[in-house]
């Protein structure tokens, strides 16, 4: 699941425009490093919440959060 998980994110940061590069590994990516301040964040956030059902905070989730470490939060949450 976390894999399903971490391809919708990466399609919703293509629609954001934040496309990641090739060599990239998405699990291993920070907010920070892709460049989204704190209002991009939570836009981000509320994407996930539509599209999955699953709530997250800026409480919980930082602009160090890597994309993994939020893909195992949402499907812990799910579970």
């Amino acid at each position: 699941m976390t894999s399903d998980l971490l391809a919708l994110m990466a399609g919703i940061l293509d629609e954001q425009g934040y496309a990641l590069a090739a060599d990239v590994v998405p699990a291993e990516v920070t907010f920070a490093q892709l460049g989204f301040d704190s209002l991009a964040l939570l836009e981000f956030l509320m994407l996930i919440d539509e599209r999955t059902g699953v709530e997250v905070t800026t409480d919980v989730v930082t602009s160090e959060t890597t994309l993994g470490e939020l893909a195992a939060l949402i499907s812990q949450q799910s579970a």
